[in-house]
């Protein structure tokens, strides 16, 4: 059916997936309140001003109680008084001739937090302000007093020299303040009592730099945006390459049920090691220790990148005057080959030569130098006399320091408590904090005890055996088990980019027993498989994609149909050829991909594999599912699908934004949305779209619903959706109305255009935000925990540190693994479906036991895993279509984001290829 047109409705019956079911329609293990609740249509549908009310609170499952690092604070002050600071450079000081834009104070480069906070400390040591007063490091000062105590109302300015080392290093700035605003805390106060349109977030700012400030002042601390990180030597965990991790502490004021609160939690970020530029250097570049030769120019370009922007500290002074300053830029010579202008000598000499001569002779002149210097003069230093400042944050890292952050920062819950705690009583120093107290607001140090509940896992029907119990820890094991719902695999290739070798080897770690394992493996699961793939042995002169050409070609003639898979063979797990591989499948073939990898999969190895049994179920499950079959489904009770919404046709939406880095200033963002088109939730068809750079709302969101809902309408047999639950992922706070107001519309207007002759088509809506970024985590009281000491699967909490009027709560769904788990936090911004606490709590719970890649309960609702996992799937697509590939056409390189995205083949929308 072509797009835009209406869908009609024939009179048939409805389809096998969508039958009336039995009338018994009980759901075991449910609550009484649970079962009780009814379905019913509203009379109004528009959007509403507001966001969704709470109807009511949870009371399905067992009740637990739990911690939450969250901290009551209390708070008397009516009101604070906010003042606009500029910091500027004196002018007798800048008539002086320093040209460095930053000591300068150009207007397009502010002055560091650092520096404004000592600048600051000094002017308040200077006038006599003692602790009442609090600093956000940039332009805001906010008072509890009102104006001429300390500060004038119109605008004031002071001078404040800087105090250092150096008599010859005295800076002077000028310091001027004016009276912006007066902030009502009392407003904020009464909107955690009785809500209201907008939470007065000037105050909660007010609040939350108050309570950072002490902290924030301390010469050892680092702030980095709510986090704060503190120099402990001892403390360092290095991550490689020149990188190490700090360990600091995460703290926000929030406002909810229990008044207001300190959100606080451990945080991990990574920092520049602060050693000598030559010793980051052979980091950065893996270079064994005192072998450091001249550099190539692959060598060169990823220094320059490492290096820019660094603060480093001269010490070829012997400790006199050892300025610190900034790098500008790397030299493309070495020392001994980097010339300059000699005013004394009245020649060009090289650096290397000149340090010879006025200080001492470098170790290693074959090494670039650094400029420290600025747009109208060049400063030239050698590596070695310059050493890292420390404190310097990281803010990009690669793959295997990612990796070690990962493993570093992954606290177990006892673990981690205890130093959200210590961090509060040592660090933030809340209970006794005096700019605090002027405020007059006190912190209670003890964290949150909170009633929760644990809502009853589902159970899972298979095709044998017919229905599994999955216990309470959030996993099960399918040894002996069918799926419900196996492929017939009549066509498929595989492509081996690892070598020959691996054919020819003879036993299980070669190819051949590989393959022998899968397809047994394959067969166990209820796939019917109709023998070994084509199978094509990569000639790297060749490339990737006509290989891949090659392997479709040798499929489609040895089985007398095109395939509908092809397997890749990767030697690791480099993203590189991943991408390649995607591509091609996703972009030139049309057919989904599935990846191996060498060592996962035990190819090539000299011992007996281990894991492969694991390893190839998982592979099983992707390849049912990316080839249309069904997994598993649930079972709430007799006959009954999903509790509440599966009754009658619905459908469920996923969506998500990826956005690029914050590097990128260019590249397109990526939408993507996904839609369930069965009654069970196991199969999901995808769009994906790009659109302006960092736009958050989905801009050709009605299109994509029209799309996908006359997919439903086809897959099940001309039957239209009655009722619809959207799980929006990636969405802040700040951005709830403007996300709802725009997507909310569209998904209407779409429904609108899908009506027959003029009637009027309005399903009820459930439109829900997910979000996984946030900082609240649950702790285990007594004995309930799963096994990694995390709370248990199902964990669920609607009270006391959620909002008091929105219809919110926070879902543990999953088991901890590593670390301490992170419950996701749902927002239902329009409940038309009158779905309820318990009703909606359930679902999206129980949904989360249906992710097809795995075993377990995973941490947020597959609809959203699903649409992240198509978003960046497209976003590799975005990435390539810039690159200078012959493969890719003119038109896939247009500026407009939509070309570019057009190498995704029509062919996989129905299916489930980004899994």
């Amino acid at each position: 059916m072509p797009e835009g047109r209406r869908w009609r409705l024939t009179g048939r019956g409805p389809p096998p997936d969508f039958r009336e079911e039995d009338p018994n329609r009980g759901l075991e293990n449910m609550t009484k309140s649970l079962a009780n609740l009814q379905l019913t249509v509203p009379e109004q549908r528009k959007l509403p001003s507001n966001l969704a009310r709470r109807p009511n609170l949870g009371s399905a499952g067992r009740k637990v109680v739990v911690f939450a690092n969250h901290f009551k604070v209390e708070c008397q002050a009516t009101h604070a008084f906010h003042y606009d600071v500029n910091i500027v450079p004196s002018a007798e000081k800048r008539m002086g001739g320093n040209d460095d834009p930053e000591k300068a104070g150009a207007p397009n480069r502010p002055l560091p937090a650092k520096l404004c906070r000592a600048l600051m400390a000094e002017l308040a040591e200077q006038q006599g302000w003692n602790a009442q007063w609090a600093f956000d490091g940039k332009k805001n000062l906010y008072s509890p007093f009102g104006p001429d105590k300390y500060l004038p109302k119109h605008e004031h300015s002071f001078e404040v020299q800087l105090k250092e080392s150096s008599p010859q290093r005295q800076r002077n700035f000028t310091v001027t303040t004016k009276l912006a605003s007066q902030v009502s805390i009392s407003a904020l106060l009464q909107y955690v009592l009785n809500g209201g349109l907008d939470i007065p977030k000037d105050a909660i700012q007010a609040l939350d730099v108050v309570l950072r400030h002490s902290a924030s002042m301390d010469p050892n601390c680092t702030p980095v945006g709510r986090s704060l990180y503190f120099w402990d030597p001892s403390k360092r965990q290095p991550l490689g390459g020149g990188a190490e991790a700090w360990v600091g502490y995460h703290q926000s004021l929030r406002p909810c049920q229990f008044g207001l609160v300190l959100n606080v939690d451990s945080a991990a970020t990574g920092f520049i090691e602060p050693d000598n530029l030559v010793e980051f250097i052979r980091k950065v570049l893996g270079m064994q220790p005192n072998r450091i030769g001249h550099l190539q120019p692959r060598e060169y370009r990823k220094l320059k990148k490492a290096l820019l922007g660094i603060r480093v500290k001269k010490e070829h002074r012997h400790g006199k005057h050892c300025n610190k300053e900034r790098i500008r830029g790397v030299t493309e010579t070495s020392a001994d080959r980097t010339m300059f202008w000699n005013a004394q000598e009245k020649q060009d000499v090289s650096v290397a030569s000149y340090f010879a001569k006025a200080y001492r002779k470098l170790d290693y002149p074959n090494l670039p130098c650094i400029d420290v210097g600025n747009d109208k003069r060049q400063i030239l230093l050698p590596a070695e006399v310059c050493t890292i400042i420390p404190g310097q944050r990281r803010k990009k890292l690669d793959e295997g320091q990612t990796a070690s952050m990962i493993k570093m920062a992954a606290q177990n819950p006892a673990s981690r408590k205890q130093h959200i705690e210590y961090s509060v009583a040592n660090h933030a120093r809340l209970v006794n904090d005096p700019c605090a107290k002027a405020f007059r607001m006190k912190i209670n140090p003890k964290m949150l005890e909170l009633q929760a509940r644990v809502l009853p896992q589902p159970r899972l029907q298979y095709g044998y055996p017919q229905c599994m119990n999955v216990g309470t820890q959030g996993s099960w094991n399918l040894k002996d088990t069918k799926f419900l719902a196996g492929v017939q695999i009549a066509s498929w290739a595989m492509v081996n980019l690892v070598g020959r070798e691996v054919v020819n080897q003879e036993g299980p770690t070669g190819l051949k027993g590989f393959m022998g394992d899968l397809i047994d493996m394959l067969k166990k699961s209820g796939l019917s498989v109709v023998g070994w793939p084509a199978l094509v042995t990569a000639d790297k002169q060749q490339g990737i994609e006509r290989n891949m050409r090659e392997a479709h070609n040798m499929a489609s003639g040895q089985f007398k149909v095109p395939p509908q898979l092809i397997l890749v063979l990767l030697p690791t797990t480099g993203a590189e050829d991943y991408k390649e591989v995607k591509r091609i499948s996703d972009s030139v073939l049309g057919v989904p991909s599935q990846c191996l990898v060498k060592t996962k999969a035990g190819i090539g190895g000299y011992g007996p594999p281990r894991g492969r049994p694991q390893y190839c179920a998982n592979l099983a499950m992707k390849i049912n599912q990316k080839l249309g079959g069904v997994n598993c489904k649930i079972v709430g009770g007799p006959n009954v699908g999903l509790p509440i919404i599966g009754q009658k046709p619905f459908i469920i939406f996923g969506a998500d934004v990826t956005h690029p880095t914050s590097f990128n200033e260019s590249e397109p963002s990526v939408a993507a949305v996904v839609a369930s088109m069965d009654r069970y939730v196991s199969h999901f068809a995808s769009r994906v779209r790009v659109q302006k750079h960092r736009q958050e709302v989905i801009a050709d969101l009605k299109g994509i619903v029209k799309e996908l809902m006359i997919q439903f309408y086809q897959t099940t047999g001309q039957k239209k959706p009655e009722r619809i639950v959207f799980y929006r992922d990636g969405v802040s706070e700040g951005q709830f109305q403007e996300v709802l107001n725009y997507e909310y519309e569209q998904i209407r207007e779409a429904c609108g255009e899908l009506g027959d002759n003029g009637a009027d088509y309005c399903p009820p809506i459930t439109f829900v935000i997910v979000q996984k970024r946030h900082h609240t985590r649950l702790f285990p009281v007594d004995d309930n925990k799963d096994r990694s000491g995390n709370v248990l699967p199902g964990t669920v909490i609607d009270m006391g540190i959620t909002s008091s009027f929105e219809f919110d709560f926070f879902l543990n769904s999953h088991a901890g693994i590593q670390g301490t788990s992170r419950p996701a936090h749902y927002h239902v911004l329009v409940d038309e479906n009158k779905l309820g606490a318990d009703a909606m709590q359930l679902m999206t719970y129980w949904l989360c036991y249906l992710y097809c890649r795995c075993t377990r309960s995973v941490s947020y609702c597959p609809p959203a895993y699903y649409a992240h996992l198509a978003a960046f799937r497209g976003k590799m697509m975005v990435s390539h279509s810039d690159s200078e590939s012959e493969t890719v056409s003119s038109s896939h390189r247009s500026a407009e984001p939509r070309s570019a995205m057009s190498a995704i083949h029509p062919n996989l929308n129905g299916t489930m290829f980004y899994v």
